[in-house]
C-alpha cells in the first residue's frame, strides 16, 4: 500500500490530522514547515478549531 492510499484510510476513518499526514507526504519538512501548510489547508477548506485551552467560551 502507498502512502496516498495510507492517508485515505485514515482520512476515511478519521484518524489522523492534517498536520500527521503533512508530514507523512513530507517527511523531510521541518515543524515550521508542516505548521505553515497546516495552516494554509485550514484556510483553504475553511477549517477553524476552537483552543480547547481558551476558558472564555
Amino acid at each position: 500500500m502507498g502512502i496516498s492510499e495510507t492517508i485515505n484510510q485514515l482520512n476515511q476513518a478519521v484518524a489522523v490530522s492534517i498536520y500527521t499526514k503533512i508530514q507523512l507526504v513530507h517527511p523531510d519538512w521541518d515543524e515550521a514547515q508542516i505548521s505553515l501548510e497546516e495552516e494554509r489547508i485550514k484556510l483553504e477548506q475553511n477549517i477553524t478549531v476552537e483552543n480547547p485551552d481558551d476558558e472564555t467560551y
